[in-house]
């Protein structure tokens, strides 16, 4: 255990070395970085393979020794190596051996979900008075553990928080490094004062769109589109293999998930029982696809969209669902593994990839877990209305959202007008408001820039 804490801690005998870290030099090597806030608590940082979150560790670790911080009381550990909760409490207690008496103590955790009973070891930890000097900063890929509620560690110094690919928002604020975003609100006709204000930046800020859209809010793939301007198909299934890999660590079969995941792209945008999924692209049960979509749901791959009762405001469960990937690179990603062709293929189905990036933003509005299924929603009857969203004032009103990607929208393409009190239709580049109808027509993009961000990460 000792030898491996001095192979990953190179900085205990050479600060510098922080300097030489492969993250660290791939994150400073590009003219635009992201930058991002460091927490100055307890933590544990959950998000999907590749979004950033060894960077954001390594990153860290090299602003507390510019800071000065004895780089002896610094310790970064990738769990992966680990087998179970005993393995966890063996290497707190080799730390507190060799680390130094005096000064607070950081411990990175990298991947600690990959071990058995993580959360007990944490827990066990977190009771020990020697911890009382240290700030415990933990990252992992599944949040299982988040099922049975946030609070798993009730009484106790810790915060989860979701690691999420940035948003378009974030994209634009850090890569695009453009000055266009004036205030985010929460409110409809707020959002739509603050397009007006942005509506002449239209041209450039749909082609920024268009990029976001490609690379998704993945650090790797928005550097490698800025740099090549292109992505290569290596990126791509490099990707898909790092997803095959964490599957197989829960015992399941490519050969389930590759049809699931055609099911998922031949239905994108379409809504879709379990029974069909399972019949129509040859998978045993419909509970085998159940248990497949909840893993892809909790490591954070897929979002799942539920069907709304507007009177009740809740999910109904029974009826069929709508499943969109949890970044647009993946829409490329998941596409080219199906079909065995890895390249963009935002710009030919780019209502499709839209359509997911809304899912994804207007769910991080609330978002405090995997599911989302107590405050985004679509609604069908004899037509469908693609986003249901609890409005966040003290009306818990329901907001209808139509996605229309043409070129001439219009309020009549609004479906459902009269179960909703506030309605949106978003456009590719038109902004307009029938006061009759009273139906809002936004430009996407301006609406997603106007968007609050609630990412405890990105600055």
């Amino acid at each position: 255990m000792l030898r491996e804490l001095l192979l990953q801690n190179p900085w205990w005998t050479n600060p510098n070395k922080i300097n030489e870290d492969t993250k660290v030099k791939l994150a400073t090597a590009n003219k635009t970085n992201i930058r991002y806030h460091f927490l100055k608590k307890n933590s544990i940082l959950l998000g999907q393979r590749q979004v950033g979150k060894t960077t954001y560790l390594k990153l860290y670790i090299r602003e507390l020794i510019k800071n000065n911080i004895n780089e002896k009381n610094i310790t970064y550990f990738s769990c992966e190596p680990l087998t179970n909760k005993n393995d966890l409490i063996e290497l707190f207690y080799e730390i507190t051996k060799i680390s130094p008496e005096n000064g607070k103590k950081y411990l990175f955790l990298d991947e600690i979900t990959a071990v058995s009973d993580w959360e007990k070891a944490v827990k066990y930890l977190l009771e020990q008075k020697i911890i009382s000097n240290f700030q415990l900063i933990c990252t992992g890929s599944n949040a299982h553990f988040l099922k049975e509620g946030i609070e798993r560690f009730p009484g106790r110094d810790i915060k989860t928080i979701l690691f999420l690919p940035l948003t378009f928002a974030e994209y634009s604020k850090q890569i695009t490094q453009k000055k266009i975003i004036s205030k985010p609100y929460y409110q409809i006709k707020e959002i739509y004062n603050n397009c007006k204000k942005l509506f002449p930046q239209i041209n450039e800020i749909n082609k920024s769109f268009k990029n976001y859209a490609k690379s998704g809010g993945i650090p790797k793939s928005i550097f490698e589109l800025k740099k090549n301007n292109n992505l290569s198909s290596e990126t791509y299934e490099l990707y898909v293999n790092w997803i095959l890999g964490g599957l197989a660590k829960f015992g399941k079969r490519e050969s389930i998930f590759r049809p699931l995941i055609k099911g998922i792209v031949e239905s994108y945008t379409s809504k879709i029982s379990l029974n069909a999924l399972a019949k129509d692209f040859q998978i045993q049960t419909h509970s085998t696809v159940e248990t497949y979509l909840e893993l892809l749901n909790q490591l954070l791959l897929v979002n799942i969209l539920h069907s709304v009762d507007p009177q009740k405001k809740i999910a109904q469960f029974r009826k069929n669902k709508k499943i969109y990937f949890q970044d647009p690179f993946l829409y490329s990603v998941f596409k080219g593994y199906t079909y065995g062709k890895y390249q963009d293929y935002s710009k030919d189905n780019m209502e499709k990839v839209v359509e997911g990036i809304l899912c994804q933003e207007l769910a991080a509005l609330k978002r405090t877990k995997p599911e989302i299924n107590n405050h985004l929603w679509y609604f069908h009857t004899k037509k469908e209305t693609d986003f249901v969203m609890l409005n966040q004032d003290k009306s818990q009103s329901l907001i209808g959202i139509e996605l229309k990607w043409s070129s001439k929208p219009s309020p009549a393409d609004f479906n459902n007008r009269f179960t909703f009190k506030e309605r949106i239709i978003l456009t590719k580049d038109k902004l307009d408001y029938d006061k009759e109808k009273k139906i809002y027509l936004i430009p996407t993009a301006l609406f997603l820039l106007s968007l609050p961000s609630t990412s405890k990460v990105y600055l």
